[in-house]
């Protein structure tokens, strides 16, 4: 209800509750534009926020898999971005991402001998 500003300023509203004290959004999917903005202090506390939640922990560990359209007839196969995934030992996720602004990006988590560690990397000349 409401469209994207409504979700928009849902996502705001979200992100202060978490003390995402420097991050805003003006999109809901990252674009860059004047005033969205995040560091990564705030990505580290926004992934181990989300992975808490189980399916989501799930897809982001995703390395290949296949869709298919409603009726069956196109087949989707489609794989990471995360070179690190299978890789690493312990890598569980979390997101790769690249814009003008920010360069390459990698959000990652790695689990080892039952501790995790989170880590984000922005505007890298190799995220990998």
């Amino acid at each position: 209800p409401g469209g994207q500003t409504a979700f928009i300023k849902e996502m705001n509203v979200m992100a202060q509750k978490l003390g995402l004290v420097n991050t805003f959004y003006t999109n809901p999917i990252g674009y860059s534009e004047p005033g969205h903005v995040t560091t990564v202090r705030d990505l580290v506390i926004l992934s181990k926020e989300a992975m808490k939640n189980p399916e989501f922990a799930s897809l982001v560990k995703t390395q290949q898999l296949t869709v298919y359209s409603v009726d069956g007839t196109k087949i989707h196969p489609l794989r990471t971005t995360n070179e690190l995934l299978g890789v690493l030992p312990g890598i569980d996720g979390i997101k790769t991402g690249w814009t003008e602004e920010s360069g390459e990006c990698l959000v990652v988590s790695t689990t080892r001998n039952g501790r995790t560690l989170y880590s984000a990397v922005l505007n890298s000349p190799n995220r990998f």
